[in-house]
């Protein structure tokens, strides 16, 4: 059998029983005398905790010019035109919300790409500026890199079970 032994139980001189965890899967094996087998699928608590992460955007389109006093006072109020979409990791679009949201939740831990998949993108007349922070903390938000391209996207970083809330805001120039 394949896994790491997690412990052994001697029972009245007998062979030993053993504990054996897979490390791909979280799955248990009891072994014991006569080659007796329990298995028995668990969580375990990496599983647990792995899938609990959400990110929230909140998608805002400025009026047209810079923000003159700071980007969340002069965006946040103004919602986003109908059909931004955004794409996490490749998956399917999710069209911002009537409220000018979009969720994605259960995540892992991990780097997760966010996509912009509608055809609004980033462009010299139109930026695009994030800011993110973590719902669990007093940190203040961070501006994140966004890469233009055919599809702009930016990279959030997500730790076990984070909630992080990252302000989306699409700021065009006047064309002056």
């Amino acid at each position: 059998m394949y896994g790491d032994v997690v412990s052994s139980v001697f029972v009245d001189g007998s062979d030993p029983i053993r504990r054996v965890q897979s490390p791909r899967a979280f799955l248990t094996a009891i072994v014991g005398a006569f080659a007796a087998v329990l298995v028995v699928a668990t969580a375990g608590p990496a599983a647990a905790a792995n899938a609990t992460g959400r990110i929230i955007l909140h998608v805002r389109q400025c009026p047209i010019g810079e923000p003159t006093l700071a980007i969340f006072t002069d965006c946040h109020s103004h919602l986003t035109p109908e059909g931004r979409a955004f794409r996490i990791n490749g998956h399917a679009s999710r069209t911002v919300s009537d409220q000018g949201n979009v969720k994605f939740d259960r995540l892992k831990a991990g780097t997760r790409r966010l996509t912009l998949t509608s055809t609004q993108q980033p462009n010299e007349f139109l930026h695009m500026r994030v800011f993110c922070s973590d719902r669990g903390t007093d940190d203040p938000a961070v501006e994140l890199t966004v890469h233009t391209g055919t599809e702009a996207y930016l990279n959030v970083h997500l730790a076990d079970g984070e909630y992080t809330l990252c302000d989306v805001s699409f700021v065009p120039e006047s064309g002056q």
